[in-house]
């Protein structure tokens, strides 16, 4: 297919065009990018404001140097919460007079009965549709119901001048409804469920959507709507490229080449087939030019809008702002909403400052730092936290005690030692607190639920979830709400009622796919996985597990991936698809070593002794699930120490070796295979030499072993332990060829040519014709 057919497509259908901020980049509107407003909003702040240089220059790194993601609705509407209510920064939007082509052909675009919708805050199509001189209204969703109407832009996310019935222009940050204050603290709150969505729903269904100079990159805007509504009406997004050709994929051919990530995810769904999206790669102008040529034509430049200096801009804009310049509170809200940027020592700074200044600020960034060493697991100085948090707010800040409690609670429940007693106790506390909130206690209520299902306790588990429901659901926090629901659905599955469980684990995955939370849809579809896994349908295991696995590479959630990884090996392995499932389990075996998740890595060494047995290895399979029964009993695991010794009674059947008698030498060869895969698969040098030490103990005349115990001291550095070791081998094994090969390769990097030749020469009797051995030996008689 190619553009004129394409274009005699399109004359035949409704259009709707759907505008980002890449349209008004363009001379003669020069609007600057959101991310150079970005870096200049950063610069400046940082000359005006006089925070502490340490603070702000680390945060400012991890955006400039290592391009950490910040939201830009975010940003602006964290600077409107703490210190620009007037949103002056944003006052740009409404500088530029002198639309440009796309402005103009969008303008005509309405004219002709197409629809327009953006999520610009500028208002230059509407100058555009002026200087046409054409009557425009705005549609700006302050109401309930939007009806249709002739010659109107829809501005999904508000705007920055407001266009009155009798033609004037009126400031419209503050007021507008859809603009950051709806979108941007509080995050993922785009109005789904409101007029937006009915309106961009029925637009999907009833028209082809012609997507320009938007990336798509939202987390909480439209692209979850293009993603969630099934449509047989075509998706034509023009992906701007600096070529003079126009590379055109659809079909099969979309599915071959490397896509923009939104419409990877559109994909990924399953909503649209790979027939009906085009995507079209090239200079966007001329794209849309030869596309809709009785829109996109010449126009005379009316006023062109100056090129402008950003960072005086905001100079003078922080002059009208009263801005304490000493105040840390900016800094202290950009810390607490990017947690996943910033490293943990600005936390403390900050925690550290408040303490000195203020006691309800110092609560709130404690809180916030309790939180993310619990995230990390460094769980003695959270709780060291929680504890002074505590002390400090029953004085100065009582409502937020509990809130403390809750999170001393998750700590206890989450730290290796589990204690789940003193978290019982805790939440106790919390609901017994006088004057509690409400979700306050529906935390508290879910907390003890995971307590009692953790003690088999399902009853009482399911009680709690259910409580924690109605109060979060009531309240609208409609993502705990699902995350109830999820848990509800995991009781069910312990009480092995697996079709309720799928119902639950189903309205988790609307509300959150509602949400467009890709990380929670993922988990959720990993449960259904694990679900299917249990009723021994592995083949309906394997779909679900591979889409979770899928969306936890795109958000980059690496323990869960692992975790996906290890259900999907057992789907694998019962598929007698053995391949696969030892690829997953060895990703997830190392992970897990990596991350010291012993408890999890004991899960995977089961797995992988199923597997050695499949493949006949007993010996291998024994030591994988001797070394997961030794782990889980540590962690009172009963259940995976009953599934091991099951797999090893199995072993025994299979090769009527009695494992608890096995003679030394297989179990030496064990060993000896351990440090092989350790070093091999994982490059795990100090595990590999205990693997081999232990195969010596066992049997001290194992030339192999020594061999290789020989090259790992290489490769620590340890060279003269490394020749003691290759000289015992050769002891016990003369003709050994890896360590003839070591010896003449130290000895020659060590300029001692003389046993260089030694060696090099009695290798040569194994490989005559080895030119750069021969070379070797020429070199080495030379220097004696």
């Amino acid at each position: 297919m190619n553009l004129t057919y394409l274009k005699k497509q399109l004359d035949k259908s409704k259009i709707t065009f759907l505008a980002g901020a890449g349209i008004s980049i363009n001379s003669p509107s020069n609007l600057p990018a959101a991310k150079n407003y970005m870096l200049s909003m950063f610069k400046t702040l940082d000359q005006i404001a006089g925070w502490k240089q340490d603070l702000f220059q680390d945060l400012y790194y991890q955006y400039i140097e290592k391009q950490s993601k910040i939201r830009f609705e975010y940003l602006m509407a964290l600077i409107n919460q703490y210190f620009d209510s007037e949103n002056h920064v944003l006052d740009i939007y409404a500088l530029p007079k002198s639309p440009n082509e796309y402005h103009y052909g969008l303008a005509n675009a309405i004219q002709n009965k197409n629809t327009v919708i953006t999520v610009n805050f500028d208002v230059l199509i509407e100058l555009a549709c002026i200087n046409r001189k054409m009557k425009v209204s705005q549609e700006l969703f302050e109401s309930d119901s939007v009806k249709e109407k002739k010659n109107t832009l829809y501005k999904l996310h508000g705007t920055a001048l407001k266009l009155n019935d009798n033609g004037t222009w009126v400031r419209q940050l503050k007021e507008s409804k859809s603009t950051l204050s709806s979108i941007g603290i509080d995050g993922y709150k785009f109005e789904l469920f409101d007029s937006k969505r009915k309106f961009f729903e029925k637009k999907l269904k009833d028209s082809t959507l012609v997507v320009i100079g938007y990336s798509g990159l939202d987390d909480f805007d439209i692209c979850p709507l293009i993603e969630e509504i099934k449509s047989g009406k075509k998706l034509v997004w023009i992906d701007f490229k600096n070529q003079d050709d126009v590379t055109y994929w659809s079909g099969d051919s979309l599915l071959r080449t490397n896509l923009p990530s939104p419409i990877k995810k559109i994909l990924k769904n399953k909503r649209r087939t790979a027939e009906n999206i085009i995507l079209l790669q090239g200079r966007t102008l001329n794209i849309l030019k030869r596309l809709f040529p009785l829109y996109f034509i010449p126009f005379n430049i009316l006023y062109k809008s100056p090129e402008y200096n950003l960072d005086e801009y905001f100079r003078l804009v922080f002059k009208r702002i009263d801005f304490v310049a000493n105040d840390a509170k900016f800094l202290y809200a950009l810390l607490q909403e990017f947690l996943e940027i910033t490293n943990i020592s600005l936390l403390e700074t900050v925690f550290a400052d408040y303490k000195n200044q203020s006691y309800k600020k110092a609560s709130q960034s404690g809180f916030h730092l309790a939180k993310r060493l619990n995230d990390e697991n460094r769980f003695p100085e959270a709780i060291a936290v929680c504890e002074e948090l505590v002390k400090l707010d029953a004085v100065h800040n009582k409502d937020f005690v509990p809130a403390n409690l809750v999170l001393l609670a998750e700590i206890f429940k989450k730290q290796s030692s589990k204690n789940y007693d003193k978290a019982l106790e805790l939440y106790r506390q919390v609901i017994n607190f006088p004057g509690i909130d409400r979700y306050t206690l529906a935390k508290a209520c879910m907390g003890i639920g995971d307590l009692f299902q953790n003690r088999n306790l399902l009853k009482q588990a399911q009680g709690c979830f259910e409580k924690a429901y109605d109060m979060f659901q009531k309240m609208g926090y409609f993502l705990h709400a699902s995350d109830c629901l999820q848990r509800m659905g995991t009781v069910e599955v312990d009480k092995q009622k697996f079709k309720k469980a799928l119902s639950y684990f189903e309205q988790s995955m609307e509300l959150k796919s509602r949400l467009g939370d890709e990380r929670a849809i993922g988990r959720l579809k990993h449960e259904i996985g694990v679900l299917y896994n249990q009723k021994r349908d592995y083949a309906k295991a394997e779909k679900y597990l591979s889409e979770a696995i899928d969306i936890f590479r795109i958000v980059d959630d690496k323990h869960s991936l692992a975790l996906a990884l290890k259900e999907l090996s057992v789907a694998n392995y019962y598929l007698k698809k053995i391949d696969q499932a030892k690829e997953n389990i060895l990703h997830s075996m190392k992970y897990f070593k990596a991350a010291e998740q012993e408890y999890l890595y004991a899960h995977c060494l089961q797995v992988r002794g199923l597997i050695a047995l499949t493949e006949c290895d007993y010996n291998q399979s024994y030591l994988y699930l001797r070394e997961a029964v030794e782990i889980s009993k540590r962690y009172s695991d009963e259940v995976n120490v009953r599934n091991c010794l099951q797999t090893i009674q199995l072993v025994e059947k299979v090769s009527k070796v009695k494992l608890s008698v096995l003679d030394l030498q297989s179990l030496n060869d064990s060993w000896y295979n351990l440090g092989e895969t350790l070093y091999n698969q994982f490059h795990n040098i100090p595990k590999a030499v205990e693997a081999y030490e232990k195969a010596l103990e066992l049997n001290p005349n194992d030339d192999m072993a020594w061999s290789s115990l020989g090259y790992m001291n290489q490769e620590k550095g340890q060279i003269n332990e490394a020749i003691i070791c290759h000289k015992t081998a050769l002891r016990i094994n003369p003709a050994l060829q890896n360590s003839i090969y070591h010896l003449g390769n130290i000895y020659y990097e060590k300029k001692e040519y003389r046993q260089a030749l030694e060696y090099c020469t009695l290798l040569s009797r194994y490989y005559p014709n080895d030119s750069d051995l021969q070379r070797k030996i020429t070199d080495c008689r030379s220097r004696i």
